[in-house]
């Protein structure tokens, strides 16, 4: 401000108020040079919207004469913000091409300057770069907060750009944004010139995306095949329905996009797994459809299509199988990856004449029946003339009209009546005969085999052997398991040791051996510890593993006896062979006499041997004779009575002796 007087004006005086802050020239902000009063205010004091109150309330010339009308006051008010872009629209994905593009501009005090609006795109069809677009009708409206604007409305011919009728027809007037680009949209304005400095430029943000999605994500339908079934003597044609919302691509500038299709005649086919290609064409022609901007105008239309050629006939058993592979004409934008493809795979029955599968007993197995029934399954599309099958079993021909046959829901049973097949029997049998209904007959006879096992399993207890004496109390039970044919089932086994049984699951021991094994008792793996003097019984079932029938049950039993533990003795003595009946004669005992020979020797008191024998086992306890002296000699004389010394031999180890009383 300006501050003038004739004497002058003394600067020291001056005070200004701003707001509720009093400053005079002491202070940095505020100068006074050539009556011309200056305020700065430091960075950051003014804020946007303030009401500013300013007071000169104070200043004196050289004399001392004080401001005349003071205070002298005004206001003034600050806008430091430019306009506000709010409301954006599209935003995320949407379909349509040329959407109309809104928001709101706003400005709190001095308003959106209209003439300043413009807009920026990125991502225009045909446009290379960004497009600058000023607002001006009929492609935009503006309301004064509004700002809308219209694609459609838009004269392309001004930017250089023009729509090809033959490969864009669906492109007609005004600018449109293509499918799966990103579209971004900046706003640029100003607010209205204020009284002071540069218009205030658009806040952030000023930009809005949005996405153009494809408008067909779908390929085509492919139905209603045909034919179902041919004969194999002949080639065939295919064809099928074929439809798309956006019409079915048949050729054009896009490369590979003809409808084709591929097959194989082993049950699979794919991209990389089929035997032929052929391409197909539509058996009718017709008009393409249209797009009006991002919709059909017309409903989905199906076409025929046929193979070009014909597919070659196909050999006996094929599994013919074929994959149809179409694109649509989604081709917006003259863009080939918009098309979308898809595939559907069918069949063709190539008749042959029934199949037959067997069912039971399969090849090379084994039944333990006498009476095993034969099952087949004999299946055809045509369905199969009971009538024409033939049956043989062992060379004998059954139809039909036999008893034993019957055909019912696709499969063939074989009853015996009785039972007919012996222990191993190798059973041969064959289908050599059966039609379809139309007459085909089967290719090739169905040969094959099973065996007849009705013999258990065979068992032989190896150690120790069956009612034999065993010295030691913890000997291992070893038993050789085998069976003609079907071959032993290990968990089948129970072997039961003096009425306690055991299983391969609880630690039996088993060495299998071609249709058998070793089965191994260790008594020390179940803490087992056989009693001297006790008799073992020893049980054992088991089972052969047929494929068909309950299996053979083998059952058997032993037993063996623990030697006792025998020690040294002599009774009576003295004795008294008088023949009174009485105590005539000595009877021995000693270890190892159920298990070992020994040999007896009689001494008289100068060591002269007078009596010596043989004593073989002992069988039965109480059978003494053998073990006994009658108080003879060897050459049968009565010996005088006196003390006598006995030695008992046991493998040549003298085990037991001792002093003997003879008295008369």
């Amino acid at each position: 401000m300006s501050i003038t007087d004739s004497n002058g004006v003394n600067g020291m005086s001056i005070r200004l108020v701003i707001n509720s802050d009093t400053f005079s020239v002491a202070d940095d902000e505020l100068t006074f040079i050539r009556d011309t009063l200056i305020f700065t205010p430091p960075v950051g004091y003014w804020s946007d919207n303030d009401t500013v109150h300013i007071a000169l309330i104070r200043a004196e010339d050289m004399l001392g004469n004080p401001l005349e009308r003071a205070p002298i006051e005004w206001v003034f008010i600050l806008d430091l913000s430019g306009p506000v872009a709010d409301d954006f629209s599209p935003t995320g994905d949407i379909h349509n091409w040329q959407p109309t593009l809104s928001l709101t501009l706003t400005d709190n005090i001095l308003g959106v300057d209209s003439s300043s609006i413009y807009i920026e795109i990125d991502g225009v069809y045909k446009m290379s770069g960004t497009v600058r677009l000023d607002i001006m009708p009929p492609a935009f409206e503006w309301d004064g907060e509004t700002l809308a604007f219209h694609p459609e409305l838009v004269d392309e011919s001004s930017l250089g750009i023009a729509y090809d009728p033959i490969t864009e027809p669906e492109l007609t007037s005004g600018i449109y944004f293509p499918e799966f680009a990103t579209i971004t949209v900046r706003v640029f304005a100003t607010d209205n010139e204020p009284d002071y400095c540069e218009p205030n430029p658009i806040q952030l943000p000023n930009s809005f995306s949005f996405t153009i999605l494809d408008d067909d994500t779908t390929g085509p339908i492919i139905s209603n095949f045909s034919p179902d079934f041919w004969s194999n003597d002949s080639a065939f044609y295919i064809e099928c329905d074929i439809a798309d919302t956006s019409d079915v691509f048949t050729g054009g500038f896009c490369p590979d996009s003809v409808v084709y299709l591929i097959w194989d005649n082993d049950g699979t086919v794919g991209p990389e797994d089929f035997s032929g290609i052929v391409n197909m064409a539509p058996l009718t022609m017709r008009e393409a459809k249209k797009k009006s901007n991002f919709a059909f105008e017309s409903t989905l239309t199906t076409i025929r299509f046929r193979t070009e050629n014909p597919i070659p006939a196909q050999p006996e058993s094929s599994n013919f199988v074929y994959r149809v592979i179409a694109r649509d004409a989604d081709i917006d934008f003259v863009n080939c990856s918009d098309m979308t493809s898809s595939f559907t795979d069918s069949s063709v029955r190539i008749l042959t004449g029934p199949v037959a599968t067997i069912v039971e007993p399969l090849p090379n197995t084994i039944t333990a029946c006498d009476d095993q029934r034969i099952i087949m399954l004999i299946t055809d599309p045509e369905g199969v003339n009971p009538a024409t099958i033939t049956l043989e079993v062992e060379g004998r021909a059954y139809t039909i009209d036999s008893t034993q046959l019957e055909f019912r829901n696709d499969t063939l049973f074989f009853t015996p009546a009785e039972p007919i097949f012996t222990n191993n029997q190798t059973v041969n049998v064959a289908l050599t005969s059966a039609h379809d209904n139309l007459g085909n007959p089967m290719r090739t006879p169905v040969i094959w085999q099973f065996a007849v096992d009705t013999e258990p399993p065979t068992a032989i207890l190896t150690a120790p052997e069956n009612s034999s004496m065993i010295r030691n109390r913890e000997a291992s039970i070893h038993i050789t398991l085998d069976d003609n044919l079907s071959g032993v089932d290990p968990e089948s086994i129970i072997l039961g040791i003096s009425g306690i049984e055991y299983c391969l699951s609880d630690g039996l021991g088993y060495i299998p051996n071609g249709n058998g094994g070793e089965l191994i008792f260790s008594p020390g793996t179940f803490g087992v510890e056989f009693i001297q003097g006790d008799t073992v019984f020893i049980s054992l079932q088991a089972k052969d593993s047929p494929d068909y029938c309950e299996p053979n049950i083998g059952e058997f039993d032993w037993l063996f006896w623990v030697e006792p533990d025998v020690s040294c003795y002599v009774h009576p003595n003295p004795f008294t062979p008088n023949s009174d009946g009485y105590n005539d004669i000595t009877v021995f005992d000693y270890p190892f006499m159920f298990s070992e020979e020994a040999t007896l020797s009689i001494f008289d008191i100068r060591n002269t041997l007078v009596y010596q024998k043989t004593v073989p086992p002992v069988s039965d306890f109480r059978e003494f004779n053998l073990r006994s002296w009658d108080g003879k000699d060897t050459s049968g004389k009565r010996v005088p009575q006196g003390i006598y010394i006995y030695v008992i031999e046991v493998q040549d180890k003298v085990i037991c002796n001792g002093t003997i009383i003879l008295a008369r």
